[in-house]
């Protein structure tokens, strides 16, 4: 069998500049992180 390379996991990461730390794992892990709100907390999926 062939090993999957694709596969990525859940990760919680705190920030205190979140458009930094996007840029960031975007640039890291070659993939868009997409921004969602939820109160008046902002998370990146």
């Amino acid at each position: 069998m062939k090993p999957n390379n694709k596969i990525f996991t859940w990760v919680e990461i705190p920030v205190t500049d979140f458009n930094r730390a996007k840029k960031f794992y975007e640039g890291l892990l070659g993939l868009p992180i997409h921004e969602s709100k939820v109160g008046e907390v902002l998370h990146g999926f």
